[in-house]
């Protein structure tokens, strides 16, 4: 039989672990085929012309059901799909994301013998994975039957390396904790600013409107945890309305607050009371994700898939890793069909552009290359990644820099992807600039720096603490108010957008140009702060309620 080999699939970190033999036969694999739709262009087309203000269909989003038949294959293609799993000796759970995704599990020698594929098991160095030392991978790209070339795109699960990282907690030094002696005001119980020093800085409406009321915000967590005792310790603190937090599992992920997955709770923290700080009135979910390598499939699979009740308008993220640290392109080609499905959905997703600077690696992970990275998937052209500055008081405003806080101190991060071409909506910001051909990013930023960082509570205390995973929630809980406001108009949502936000930086620009400071960071040379965007700050911070009146204009 013809076979058909599937690239991109081997993990650029594979080398970096230490093979220890073949994974036992008997050993369950997960696994999630994904599937092509049913046409790849009309889909791009499609949700292109949806998100750009200057089409006849802006804001024209569809239901699931017009999604699900504009992307999913025929019957006769998905059924050839169930055959071979079947016929593998394979179990299939369902099929997902619109129908472009097969959910099956089996033992290792099956999937191995059916995707022509060895696995076996490697050790991994703790800087890799502070978690769990043993994971199971392919030693080589898989293959499928060749009559299926035009129907399988790929298959996650063929490894159970991390599939996404976060920083080590970035707390705020000791020092700006005196409210006297740092860099800025710390008024939160011990230190970091408070929601009404955010409201004031980027003149979000008063906590007490109803502005962003309707709107549902979900919150991706790989790892971590939370109390309700913490959440409602920080909302009464603050006057915020506590409301129904609602936890959503995927693929048997849950809560871990004070488990395994260690200080993460500072993480789920960050993004649960900084998306409550700038939207009081939105409703809030938590979905629990496996950090493997099916994590962020089977994430987006379950929210095209989620009942009204359930699907957000709006999706936080603050994890990533570097866009080529998988493969050439593997975690973009597994999940731009699925983004772009969401995208017509009319769902907005948010995520933090890291803080390592212009690497996007720390110099103490062994994929350190001293070389520049960006941050998946703050690359896909449907997110709006969320670069970070520092904000200081002065006078009765605020004035902000690029958020570079040195060794340790961590830095936003920002540049150009290596594979995603610049999208139309970005061109003209880019500009002429020599040799670029790739998407620029971030997009936008807020707030980031540990010093004085932003208050939280968490593990029964107060603290401060900083990084893009807080500026993400900032802009999540921004897009809110501006969502609310566009509904509360008559408009439709925003949906994927970037397209809007750069369309209105023309004329009176509502966001704060940065123009100050560089993300260099760990010996890698980064990007200067200029006049317009720039690969450290994108377009700049907000005044939100500039942008709400740019938005309904």
């Amino acid at each position: 039989m013809q076979r058909f080999v599937l690239p991109h699939h081997v993990s650029r970190r594979l080398p970096l672990a230490r093979r220890t033999g073949p994974c036992p036969p008997g050993e369950e694999i997960r696994l999630t085929v994904l599937l092509h739709a049913k046409d790849l262009r009309m889909l791009r087309e499609a949700a292109s012309a949806v998100a750009d203000p200057k089409s006849a269909v802006y804001g024209r989003h569809l239901s699931p059901d017009e999604v699900r038949t504009l992307v999913a294959p025929g019957y006769q293609d998905l059924d050839a799909v169930l055959s071979f799993l079947r016929d593998a000796g394979l179990a299939v759970d369902g099929v997902a994301g619109a129908r472009t995704a097969v959910q099956a599990h089996g033992p290792a020698e099956k999937v191995a013998r059916a995707f022509d594929v060895p696995l076996g098991v490697y050790d991994l160095p703790r800087a890799m994975s502070p978690l769990t030392q043993r994971a199971v991978a392919a030693d080589r790209d898989p293959s499928i039957p060749a009559s299926l070339a035009a129907v399988i795109r790929g298959v996650a699960g063929l490894n159970t390396l991390p599939a996404a990282r976060r920083f080590p907690p970035l707390l705020a030094p000791p020092r700006s904790k005196e409210p006297r002696r740092g860099p800025a005001t710390a008024r939160g119980p011990d230190g970091g600013y408070t929601p009404e020093e955010i409201r004031l800085a980027y003149d979000l409406p008063d906590r007490d409107t109803a502005g962003s009321r309707g709107e549902r915000v979900a919150i991706l967590e790989f790892g971590g945890g939370f109390s309700s005792v913490d959440f409602e310790a920080f909302c009464a603190q603050y006057g915020l309305p506590t409301g129904d937090v609602t936890e959503v599992s995927v693929s048997g992920a849950k809560n871990d607050y004070r488990g395994k997955t260690g200080d993460a709770d500072v993480e789920v923290a960050l993004d649960m009371d900084w998306v409550r700080g700038t939207a009081p009135h939105a409703d809030l979910d938590l979905w629990w994700a496996p950090n493997t390598d099916t994590g962020w499939v089977d994430f987006l699979n379950a929210i095209l898939d989620a009942p009204d009740s359930l699907r957000p308008s709006i999706v936080s993220i603050s994890w990533g890793m570097p866009e080529d640290g998988f493969s050439t392109s593997r975690r973009y080609d597994q999940t731009r069909q699925l983004f772009l499905s969401c995208a017509l959905l009319g769902i907005t997703f948010v995520s933090a552009s890291g803080d390592a600077g212009a690497g996007d690696v720390l110099p103490d992970d062994p994929a350190f290359d001293g070389q520049r990275h960006v941050d998946f998937p703050s690359d896909i052209p449907e997110v709006t990644a969320v670069g970070g500055t520092k904000l200081v008081p002065e006078g009765g405003s605020f004035v902000e820099s690029v958020w570079n806080d040195g060794p340790d101190g961590g830095a936003t991060g920002g540049g150009f992807s290596r594979f995603v071409a610049v999208p139309a909506w970005q061109k003209a910001a880019l500009g002429a600039r020599r040799g670029v051909t790739g998407r620029g990013i971030p997009d936008v930023a807020a707030v980031a720096s540990p010093d004085p960082g932003l208050s939280i509570f968490v593990r029964d205390k107060w603290t401060a603490a900083g990084g893009t995973s807080v500026a993400a929630p900032i802009w999540s809980g921004i897009l809110a108010h501006v969502n609310a406001a566009r509904t509360a108009a008559g408009r439709p949502r925003l949906g994927a957008a970037n397209a809007a936000l750069y369309a209105a930086a023309r004329g009176t620009s509502p966001y704060r140009d940065i123009t100050q400071g560089d993300n260099s960071y760990a010996g890698v040379s980064g990007y200067e702060a200029t006049k317009g965007w720039d690969p450290a700050t994108g377009l700049g911070s907000a005044s939100v309620a500039s942008l709400v009146k740019k938005l309904l204009a």
